[in-house]
C-alpha cells in the first residue's frame, strides 16, 4: 500500500523493513543471551531518544511486542509494506491510529548503532508516541532489531461483560466530544456518538449485515479533531449482500471551473455528484450476487473466474466508499472522471504483473494522466492490495498519508481502477488504484510560460500598468537556470547565481538597467500574483520559464512547477 501525492509527504525514517525468517528456538544459549543484550540496549536507546530528558514514560505493550517479535524474525521474507504491520496489529487487537515500525538488520556489526542514527531524525515527531515494543533476532552473524512505537490515546477495555456489539473504552483526558464514524459495506457512513458511563465511554459497534465494516474514533484534542483509533470488522455468513443499496448522498456546491482555464476561479468550489454509467439497481442485475466477496468481503470467494462486471461492481463500491467517507467529514464531493478512471485502471493492471509501486511501465501518475490528454496542477495516488475493496479502503484509511490523500479537500476529480485475481495459494485478491486530481486542461498540455506571462500582464493592466514585452532570449536564460537547479537537486538560486543571470542579461542588452529575478516552486500557479516584481512599474520586458518536476525533489512533490522569471528594465 503506497501513495504518491502532490502535497508534502515526509517519510519519517528510512524504514529498513525487509524481514528475515529466524528459527529462534534453535539458537544456542550464548546467541540467545546476545540477542537479549541487543534488545535491552535497543530498548534503552529508544527510550532515551523519545524521553528527550523529560519525565515521559513509554509503556511496554504485549500486543505490540508480539508483532515486533514477528517482524524481527521475518527480516528476509520481503514482507516490507506497512499494510502487513497494520493487519498484524489489528489481528492482535491493536486499534491505535498512529504507529511507527523500525526494523534494522546488521551483519557483523552493531544494529543498535544504526538504530541510534535513525532515532536522530528530527523530522519525526517522536514525542507523539507513548507505547513501545522492542524485539531482536539473530541468524549466524546477522542480527535484526524491531521497534514498534504507537500513539495510544484510547484504550479498549475488556471486562468480560461488554457485548461484542459494544466498545468500552477510556479516552485520554486531553480529548473531548468523541465521535464514531462507521463505514458500512454498502457505502453508507453512520455517525454515532459514544456516551460516558462513569470513567469510560460506550460506543455501539453493532454490524447487522454482512461485509467489511470500518470504525473510526475521532475526538477534539489540543490541536483540533484527531483520529484516535481505527479498526475494521468483517461479518459474513448470512448470505450474499444486495449490491443494489444506494450510497450515501453527496451535495455539489457549484459547477466545476472551465477545464481549459489554467487559473480557475478562487474560492470554495466543489464538483457536482457524478452519475455512474449504470444505476446501482442495474449494476446489481449485471453483477452476479457472489461478487460481494470481492466488493465488501461478504461470504467466501466464488469458485469461478472474475468477470468485467465483477470488477466494475468492485470499482463502483470503492468509489461509493470514498464518496461517503469524504461527505461524512465535510470534504467537497468529487467528480468521477472517465479519463482519470482509465489512468487508474491502467495502473492497477500494471501492478498485478509487478512491480508494486507508483512508477510502472506507464510512468508516474502524472505521466498516466498526461497520456489521457490531462494536465494536473495537483495529483494524489493511493494503491492497495487486499482480499476485497472494503479491506483495501480500510487499510488506506488506516495510514495517515493515504487517508490525507483520500480526504484531500483541494482535489476535484478522481477515478479508481480494480483488477480481481486469484493468487497461487487460492486466495482472492483485489488490486486497487485510486487517483485524485485538480485538472487544468483536458485537451493537451498547457503552455505554462505563456499562461504565466498572460496572467502577469492581466494583473499589471488591472492595476493601470503597461503589459510586459516578452523576450525569447530572457526566457532561454530562465529555462537554463531552472534546468540547472533541477539537475543539481537543489531548488535554490544563490546570490552568486542571481548575479550571474543579471550580468548575462546586461551582456546581451547593454542598455539593461534593472533586472528582477524570481524563483517559485509551487503546485498553485496563482502564486505568481504575490510576486512584488509583477506590479513594479519600472520593468518593461519579461522572460519566463516553467519546468514541471518529473519526480519528487526535496520537499517538493512530483508535478510541482519550477518557475524562473526575469523582469528587465531597459
Amino acid at each position: 500500500m503506497h501513495s504518491t501525492t502532490a502535497p508534502n509527504r515526509k517519510v519519517a525514517v528510512a524504514l529498513l523493513l525487509g524481514l528475515l525468517v529466524v528459527g529462534i528456538g534453535g539458537l544456542s544459549t550464548a546467541h540467545a543471551q546476545g540477542v537479549g543484550e541487543v534488545r535491552e540496549r535497543a530498548d534503552a536507546a529508544v527510550r532515551a531518544a523519545l524521553g528527550d530528558g523529560s519525565d515521559k514514560v513509554l509503556i511496554e505493550d504485549r500486543a505490540l511486542g508480539r508483532v515486533a517479535t514477528w517482524a524481527a524474525a521475518q527480516r528476509l521474507r520481503g514482507e516490507t509494506e506497512l499494510a502487513h504491520f497494520r493487519h498484524r496489529l489489528w489481528a492482535e487487537g491493536v486499534r491505535d491510529f498512529e504507529f511507527l515500525p523500525l526494523v534494522i538488520t546488521a551483519t557483523d556489526s552493531d544494529p543498535v548503532a544504526a538504530l541510534e542514527t535513525a532515532l536522530q531524525d528530527r523530522s519525526v515527531r517522536w514525542g507523539r508516541y507513548n507505547s513501545i515494543a522492542v524485539a531482536a533476532s539473530r541468524l549466524g552473524a546477522t542480527t535484526s532489531v524491531a521497534v514498534l512505537l504507537s500513539r495510544r490515546t484510547a484504550t479498549f477495555v475488556d471486562n468480560g461483560v461488554t457485548s461484542p456489539d459494544e466498545a468500552l473504552l477510556r479516552i485520554s483526558g486531553d480529548y473531548t466530544s468523541p465521535v464514531l464514524y462507521v463505514t458500512r459495506p454498502d457505502g453508507f457512513v453512520e455517525r454515532r456518538t459514544p456516551y460516558r458511563d462513569g470513567d469510560v465511554w460506550r460506543a455501539d459497534v453493532a454490524t447487522p449485515f454482512d461485509g467489511g465494516w470500518l470504525f473510526e474514533l475521532m475526538a477534539d484534542g489540543p490541536t483540533g479533531p484527531e483520529v484516535l483509533a481505527l479498526w475494521p470488522r468483517t461479518r459474513s455468513g448470512a448470505g450474499p449482500l444486495d449490491l443494489s443499496a444506494e450510497p450515501a448522498a453527496t451535495v455539489g456546491l457549484g459547477d466545476p471551473p472551465d477545464p481549459t482555464e489554467p487559473f480557475p476561479p478562487t474560492g470554495p468550489v466543489a464538483w457536482t455528484p457524478y452519475e455512474t454509467e449504470t444505476s446501482s439497481v442495474e449494476r446489481s442485475r449485471q453483477a452476479p450476487p457472489d461478487s460481494a466477496a470481492w466488493v465488501q468481503g461478504s461470504g467466501a470467494g466464488p469458485d469461478r473466474a472474475p468477470t468485467a462486471q465483477d470488477a466494475k461492481a468492485a470499482e463502483d463500491r470503492l468509489w461509493e466508499l470514498i464518496s461517503a467517507t469524504r461527505a461524512a467529514r465535510g470534504r467537497p464531493s468529487l467528480k468521477r472522471h472517465s479519463s482519470v478512471t482509465t489512468s487508474a485502471r491502467k495502473h492497477a493492471r500494471e501492478l498485478v504483473v509487478g512491480p508494486f509501486g507508483h512508477e510502472t511501465a506507464s510512468g508516474t501518475a502524472l505521466d498516466r494522466l498526461g497520456s489521457e490528454g490531462l494536465t494536473a496542477a495537483r495529483a494524489t495516488e493511493n494503491i492497495a492490495r487486499a482480499a476485497d475493496v472494503a479491506q483495501a479502503h480500510a487499510a488506506l484509511m488506516a495510514s495517515p498519508s493515504h487517508r490525507a490523500n483520500l480526504l484531500d479537500p483541494l482535489v476535484e476529480v478522481g477515478g479508481v481502477g480494480v483488477v480481481l485475481t486469484r493468487e497461487p495459494n487460492g486466495r482472492w485478491s483485489a488490486m486497487a488504484a485510486e487517483v485524485f486530481a485538480t485538472l487544468l486542461v483536458e485537451d493537451g498540455p498547457v503552455d505554462w510560460p505563456e499562461a504565466l506571462a498572460d496572467r502577469i500582464d492581466a494583473r499589471r493592466v488591472a492595476a493601470g500598468r503597461e503589459p510586459l514585452t516578452r523576450r525569447d532570449t530572457f526566457s532561454a536564460m530562465a529555462e537554463r537556470a531552472a534546468a540547472e537547479m533541477i539537475e543539481s537537486g537543489v531548488l535554490k538560486l544563490t546570490p552568486e547565481r542571481r548575479k550571474e543571470l543579471a550580468e548575462e542579461v546586461r551582456f546581451h542588452f547593454i542598455n539593461a538597467r534593472n533586472v528582477g529575478i524570481d524563483l517559485l516552486v509551487t503546485a498553485e500557479p496563482r502564486a505568481v500574483d504575490q510576486l512584488a516584481h509583477v506590479q513594479d512599474e519600472r520593468y518593461t520586458e519579461l522572460g519566463a520559464a516553467v519546468i514541471r518536476l518529473p519526480t519528487r525533489l526535496g520537499d517538493h512533490a512530483a508535478g510541482s512547477l519550477v518557475v524562473v522569471l526575469l523582469f528587465v528594465e531597459r
